[in-house]
């Protein structure tokens, strides 16, 4: 197996997904967006627009939509709809895909980058604030995948992005329901697409992202209660935590462009079914298909044992043991 090259890195716009590259490169194709009301929702929905697609905004909030409808049909929409959606509840995901096919059309692109955060002591957060960020961040994507898929196979084509996080490769304290549903995530997008390509489908193709050090509303942690008694405890963390935020210098248009790149298909043999981090340079990435092609392990979650120990789950009997009888007892 030939060595990789590590890619460049961009916290800016670059070539390979530059707006003036992809104008036009999705023209009229449907593209249905959750949490589109934050930050990095708002900056995919317009680098779809530049790509000329027709737009579907959804958010639990419809009303901070207008505006933004309007700048995407000045950036080059064809058209844009909204509509409110709880991707908590399946039934509310299943009449808003219903609504969104009868208004515009059968679905081309499904981008689930609706999320939450809250910190908390795992030991004495409310259960309900932890089921809710699962619900949310695993249980929304889940829904609209299993209900878009379907047409996605039948017409032989679609593409799904589910927006990770970093923090799904991760391990950390005080966030723990945000790192689980965010490693779930990226377990299911890989698991999804490996069962796709069963089918022999290779123009239905799935990622899940990392956007970037992106300065957001979530990672400011706006609209989240301080929690004093983690203040007053681990100071250090959340000091920590702060000096890390002059480090978030990551545009959100980085990840909403490498959406648009991804749904024309360009990196499909390197990164379908894979994580990705949007700052490292996508041409880099697919010259090197092959080196992935070859190690499932690159841009996925894995396991490391000591002695690099082949993660086989015991398949492999190790040679020269005699079975060794348990004790036992009159039952």
């Amino acid at each position: 197996m030939s060595p990789s090259k590590p890619p460049r890195l961009h916290n800016e716009l670059y070539a390979t997904i530059h707006p003036s590259k992809l104008k036009g490169s999705l023209d009229s194709q449907l593209v249905v967006i959750t949490g589109a009301s934050g930050t990095i929702g708002q900056a995919i929905a317009k680098s779809f627009a530049i790509a000329g697609a027709v737009i579907y905004l959804l958010d639990y909030v419809e009303a901070p939509l207008d505006k933004l409808k309007e700048t995407c049909l000045k950036l080059g929409a064809r058209q844009v709809f909204s509509a409110r959606c709880d991707v908590t509840s399946f039934e509310d995901c299943e009449t808003v895909v219903n609504m969104v096919k009868e208004d515009a059309g059968p679905i081309d692109v499904l981008v689930n980058n609706a999320g939450v955060a809250g910190m908390g002591l795992f030991h004495k957060k409310d259960p309900k604030a932890f089921m809710n960020t699962m619900a949310v961040n695993l249980n929304g994507p889940y829904f609209l995948m299993r209900l878009v898929l379907p047409d996605f196979l039948a017409r032989r084509r679609g593409c799904i992005i589910n927006m990770a996080s970093r923090a799904g490769t991760t391990t950390g304290p005080l966030l723990i329901d945000y790192h689980t549903s965010k490693t779930a995530l990226i377990r299911l997008t890989a698991c999804v697409q490996a069962e796709v390509d069963l089918h022999k489908v290779e123009d239905v193709h799935l990622y899940s992202l990392h956007p970037g050090a992106v300065v957001s509303d979530m990672s400011k942690g706006a609209g989240t209660p301080p929690d004093l008694e983690v203040q007053a405890a681990f100071p250090e963390v959340l000091q920590k935590m702060a000096e890390w935020m002059p480090n978030f210098k990551t545009t959100p248009y980085v990840s909403g462009m490498t959406c648009v790149a991804l749904a024309t298909g360009i990196a499909k043999k390197a990164l379908r079914g894979r994580y990705h981090d949007c700052t490292q340079d996508l041409d880099d990435i697919i010259a090197q298909a092959n080196t992935l092609e070859q190690d499932p392990d690159l841009y996925g979650l894995s396991v490391k044992f000591l002695g690099d120990m082949p993660n086989d789950g015991g398949m492999e009997n190790r040679p020269g043991e005699e079975p060794v009888p348990f004790p036992e007892v009159d039952e």
